[in-house]
């Protein structure tokens, strides 16, 4: 046997037995542990992402629309509707945020559709935000289901001293250049909204121009049934997460959970809000302040479908609601609560 082969024979004999099992299992279990670590991380991520981060981040949705009647009258001017400020007892960095972006549109319109508020303590600060959004012709707003812990009377008065006029099932004809006209409507936050505007429909031509504040997207069933040009809408906070499979946990169920939308002849508008309400999260469905444009000929924003019913909860889905329910009630819940607010 050459010396070659009698220096590998014993390397080989001296080699321990099994090392070459051993070094493969450590080095997969450190790659196992990697993994872990990176996805624990990654959910750390993402959660502190959906609470300090996404909530804070107002972005602009532009939506051009093509009708006619509204195209006509509203031709070259930049319309913002707002939704769902859902201000709690101070002016917040939400707050703040909406308004610069708001007021670098230079908007010749706005239009708030309801939800002001979270809790009576917010009727003042959000008032006081509202009145630094600035418009060429005005500010109109409604209220929503949550503003209905403070009386009529008071929001008339409020709005009106933060510069905006409350539509409480009411109409207002909105005089614009050379002669045009466009008739805003706006209902307070009803079930059914066919009782209200057979009232204040009537008069109004077919083709005038008409937009309809109503807080909720559901009504669009019984509004579409008017020659109503546009509706729109919020409550639905668009879900507040823009993966369904995780929307699920939260129950949110909704037709028309956020965009475009036509029903008959009209179109619907669905406003992901700016705030948030129960759950202090938004994860990939940004705070949204909407520009709207109107074009008499041209190519719309895609108009979507209505969002298919939400499948039954996997047994997997009920178990994360219910450990979300007892986070909730839990005084960690309300902590974080109390730091985001």
């Amino acid at each position: 046997m050459s010396h070659e082969n009698q220096t590998h024979h014993k390397s080989q004999q001296n080699k321990p037995p099994g090392c070459g099992c051993i070094g493969c299992f450590f080095s997969i279990l450190g790659m196992i542990m990697l993994l872990l670590l990176i996805s624990i991380g990654g959910v750390i991520f993402c959660c502190y992402y959906a609470v300090y981060i996404e909530p804070n981040w107002v972005r602009v949705q532009k939506v051009v629309i093509e009708q006619p009647e509204l195209a006509n009258a509203l031709s070259g001017m930049k319309i913002v509707q707002l939704s769902d400020i859902h201000t709690i007892d101070h002016v917040r960095e939400l707050e703040n945020k909406m308004i610069g972006v708001v007021n670098a549109l230079e908007p010749d319109i706005i239009l708030i559709t309801g939800d002001f508020i979270t809790k009576r303590e917010g009727v003042k600060p959000c008032m006081e935000a509202i009145s630094r959004l600035k418009a060429k012709i005005g500010i109109w707003g409604i209220l929503g289901n949550c503003d209905t812990s403070v009386g009529n009377y008071q929001w008339r008065q409020e709005g009106k001293d933060a510069g905006m006029t409350m539509l409480m099932d009411e109409i207002t004809i909105v005089n614009l250049a050379d002669g045009k006209r466009l008739h805003l409507l706006g209902l307070n936050n009803h079930s059914s909204t066919d009782q209200y505007l057979k009232r204040l429909m009537r008069g109004i031509k077919k083709d005038d121009a008409v937009i309809l504040l109503d807080h909720d997207p559901r009504n669009i069933e019984d509004d579409s049934t008017f020659d109503i040009d546009l509706v729109l809408s919020g409550d639905t906070h668009g879900g507040q997460c823009g993966v369904r499979w995780i929307r699920q946990f939260y129950g949110w169920k909704s037709k028309y959970l956020a965009g475009l939308y036509k029903v008959r002849d009209t179109y619907l508008y669905v406003n992901r809000g700016l705030g948030w309400h129960h759950k202090p999260v938004r994860f990939l469905c940004w705070p949204e302040v909407t520009l709207i444009t109107f074009v008499s000929d041209g190519s719309s924003t895609r108009v979507k479908k209505p969002e298919a019913e939400i499948e039954e909860p996997t047994e997997l889905h009920k178990e994360i609601r219910e450990i979300w329910q007892r986070l909730a009630e839990s005084r960690i819940r309300k902590a974080m609560q109390g730091d985001i607010d």
